[in-house]
């Protein structure tokens, strides 16, 4: 299951040429990710690339990063729906705020 957490991830955030055009759909398993077990989200561990968490916040960023380069809004909206999404469905997010703002 985090595997493919991982993949889909890694396809964006190093920017692979894969994903790029279907980043709203591939940000509904993401959320899924968080939202069925998000004990189990922030326990999980990518060696070298550090918890779930980090790496969510990075796509995150690189979401805000591409959308601003392709002056497109509309992805945009997909940050800032994994955004609320994490902050509904994992308790104690709130210590990682400053990764958000």
């Amino acid at each position: 299951m985090w595997k493919f957490f991982f993949i889909i991830t890694d396809l964006y955030n190093n920017d692979r040429g894969i994903i790029d055009e279907f980043i709203h759909e591939a940000c509904v398993p993401l959320i899924n990710f968080m939202q069925k077990n998000p004990e189990q989200f922030l326990q999980a561990h990518f060696e070298g690339f550090g918890s779930a968490l980090d790496v969510m916040f990075n796509l995150i960023g690189r979401i805000f990063q591409v959308s601003q380069a392709k002056e497109d809004e509309l992805e945009a909206i997909c940050a800032v729906t994994l955004i609320i999404q994490m902050l509904e469905a994992i308790q104690g997010i709130e210590a990682s705020l400053g990764n958000i703002i």
